[in-house]
């Protein structure tokens, strides 16, 4: 049977069945999601290119990058080691595949206090222009997926290294267990943000039970120049 829209629009049901397989088709087409064995960056374009795509069904034995699509043609490329364990680099990727921020999480300090992450992230144009690096440190959930910190002896001298950030923390015996404090500074040694956090049995606790401990003291993340809280909990407001 034809119905009044086919008549009006001059389609065939057959023609439309075929509309609706090629619709159908080419949304299949697009993955949302994948592995890949290797990933190649163009250092003049910052274009991606994902090859080697893996079975999403198995785990991969060797470092792998998964691919999460956007509904607006931009994406996410996690870089990952073997068997998913670490994630070594976090990617947001535009819609024609250049590299707009890469994101790294590591372990920073680690005890009977928990785990506190350092969290950088690098900036590229042409979307973003002159925009320095993004670096802090925090306490937060112990889990896996990021990667641990290694201790060296030195810096390499075979590269030119510049100054991004500076943190400094502090760890506190006080309630509910631990109060783990970490002061952010820019590379002048401006204050950039203070982050308080709480820890109970080796591991991080809400901030709200953090709060209702200390009433009169924010919690959490604070962006900026804080001068009561600075003083109080033993920081310079800069570091220099």
């Amino acid at each position: 049977m034809t119905t009044t829209f086919e008549k009006r629009a001059g389609f065939s049901p057959v023609a439309v069945l075929a509309l609706l397989v090629g619709i159908s088709f080419q949304i299949s087409c697009t993955k949302i999601t994948a592995n890949y064995g290797s990933m190649d960056i163009d250092p003049n374009t910052l274009k991606l290119r994902l090859e080697n795509e893996l079975p999403l069904t198995e785990t991969p034995t060797s470092e792998y990058y998964f691919r999460f699509r956007i509904g607006d043609g931009r994406s996410t490329v996690d870089h990952f080691g073997a068997g998913g364990k670490v994630r070594y680099n976090a990617f947001f990727i535009g819609s024609d595949d250049v590299i707009y921020t890469k994101t790294k999480y590591q372990v920073l300090l680690s005890g009977s206090f928990g785990t506190v992450y350092a969290e950088s992230t690098y900036f590229y144009p042409p979307f973003y222009k002159d925009q320095p690096t993004q670096f802090f440190s925090s306490l937060y959930l112990n889990g896996p997926g990021s990667e641990p910190f290694q201790l060296v002896s030195a810096l390499p001298k075979s590269e030119t290294l510049h100054l991004s950030g500076i943190s400094v923390i502090r760890v506190f015996h006080a309630p509910p267990e631990f109060l783990i404090v970490s002061a952010n500074y820019a590379p002048d040694g401006q204050l950039e943000s203070l982050h308080v956090n709480g820890s109970k049995n080796g591991d991080w606790v809400h901030s709200n039970e953090v709060h209702t401990l200390y009433p009169d003291m924010d919690v959490a993340t604070m962006i900026g120049d804080r001068p009561k809280h600075v003083s109080a909990l033993g920081f310079r407001r800069r570091s220099r």
